[in-house]
C-alpha cells in the first residue's frame, strides 16, 4: 500500500487492509477519526509513521508475529489512545 494513500483522510473510521504486504510508510497520517484497522494475513510489515497522529486508533486486529509486524516502533507513535492489538485467531 503506497506512501500517503489515506493520509489526511478525516472521515475514516475504519478501514480492512487486504492484498499487500506492506502498509507504507504515513499510509494513514492523520487519519483522525480512524477507531479501527483489521489487517489481512498477507500483511508482514507496517512502515515508520504508518498510523501517525491516528488520534482516535483504538485497536488493530493482525495475524502473525506483532513485534516482527511493527519492525519499526514508530508506525504507532503518536497514537496514545491505541487500547489493544488483537490477534485475528481470537476474533469470533
Amino acid at each position: 500500500m503506497g506512501k500517503d494513500v489515506f493520509s489526511y483522510c478525516g472521515k475514516l473510521e475504519y478501514a480492512e487492509v487486504h492484498g499487500v504486504e506492506t502498509v507504507s510508510e504515513q499510509t494513514f497520517t492523520y487519519c483522525s477519526s480512524l477507531k479501527t484497522v483489521v489487517l489481512g494475513t498477507d500483511v508482514i510489515a507496517i512502515d515508520k509513521n504508518a498510523f501517525n497522529k491516528c488520534d482516535a486508533l483504538e485497536t488493530v486486529y493482525y495475524n502473525g508475529d506483532w513485534e516482527k509486524l511493527i519492525s519499526d516502533k514508530f508506525c504507532i507513535e503518536g497514537n496514545d489512545t491505541l487500547k489493544r492489538a488483537e490477534h485475528r485467531t481470537r476474533l469470533n
